[in-house]
């Protein structure tokens, strides 16, 4: 997977060197199977390794950070005395809270009173309240829209917010509709049938076990612990049958969004990295579209892991 780091820049070049899905799980052997979770275990820790790489690449300088995060309390408002108190740890909780509180009602229109509120409403209570905030918000965005002209032609800062936004959206709603279909396979209706038939067999073969065993059957017993064994070889079988097509198409869903998304979650990197330098300019493109696909990359991964979930156990 070395290679994989390298193949990043490139969706074809990335995802082929992903193993392909299992075919044919049912009937694989224990060999086969080992050989296949090792290889794909080996991709997840090499993908981990690549995103904590990621995520200390992406942090900004801490010295610029300060100087850039001391200008921003300037434009909300605080005196060089009150920047001072602060950088001094000398403030009472009181202190802090009332400082907090008038940078929030100057710039949010939101105090901690009315954040203290919220944790005692109900859930309905919150989203109503929450959707009314963020209307007002939105109001006192567009007002000011005009103020924050960026660089790059009439594309201002609530544009780039608005725009990542969207896209995160879209892209969460497609990661949770792929997740579904993993859900589905586990419930489906025949496949749970199988389970209860399964169960009911494993109970009797216990008891079967447990009046009887090596040198103390009766024939009957016997007869009647032999034929549960054989159902019960049999039904596992046509479990793996039927659940084990459910789970590649899953799968096959999900390597379909990896490589459809690709480019989308490029863009989201781009825009974070614009608006992470509109707020503290520390000379660093945010990495976020970059670890978030990777990370869905490595969930993929922990699915294609779990291939030979529905195999008989004796394969």
């Amino acid at each position: 997977m070395a290679n994989l780091s390298q193949a990043q820049s490139n969706t074809n070049d990335l995802l082929q060197k992903l193993p392909a899905i299992q075919a044919n799980v049912c009937v694989a052997s224990k060999e086969t199977q080992n050989q296949y979770e090792e290889k794909v275990s080996a991709l997840i820790r090499e993908l981990e390794s690549q995103i904590r790489a990621l995520k200390k690449q992406s942090k900004p300088d801490e010295a610029q950070g300060k100087s850039q995060a001391e200008q921003l309390l300037k434009q909300q408002g605080l005196s060089q005395e009150e920047i001072a108190k602060m950088k001094s740890k000398k403030m009472t909780k009181e202190e802090k809270l009332a400082m907090v509180n008038q940078m929030m009602q100057q710039n949010a229109n939101m105090s901690m009173a009315e954040i203290n509120n919220m944790k005692n409403m109900g859930k309905e209570g919150k989203q109503a309240y929450a959707e009314g905030y963020t209307a007002e918000a939105q109001a006192t965005t567009q007002a000011n829209a005009k103020n924050n002209k960026t660089t790059e032609g009439n594309t201002n800062n609530s544009d780039f917010v608005s725009q990542r936004s969207a896209l995160y959206k879209n892209l969460a709603d497609q990661r949770q509709e792929v997740l579904l279909k993993y859900e589905q396979v586990d419930k489906n209706v025949e496949g749970l049938k199988l389970i209860a038939k399964m169960n009911t067999l494993r109970a009797r073969i216990k008891q079967l076990v447990g009046g009887g065993g090596e040198g103390g059957w009766n024939p009957k017993d016997k007869k009647e612990y032999d034929a549960a064994e054989a159902e019960l070889k049999q039904l596992k079988k046509d479990y793996c049958q039927l659940m084990s097509p459910l789970y590649f198409n899953a799968l096959q869903s999900h390597l379909a969004n990896l490589k459809s998304t690709y480019d989308d979650y490029q863009k989201l990197d781009d825009l974070t990295g614009k608006i992470d330098n509109m707020i503290v300019t520390v000379g660093a493109t945010g990495k976020g579209g970059n670890i978030e696909y990777l990370d869905w990359v490595k969930n993929y991964l922990s699915h294609l892991n779990d291939s030979f979930k529905y195999t008989p156990a004796e394969q």
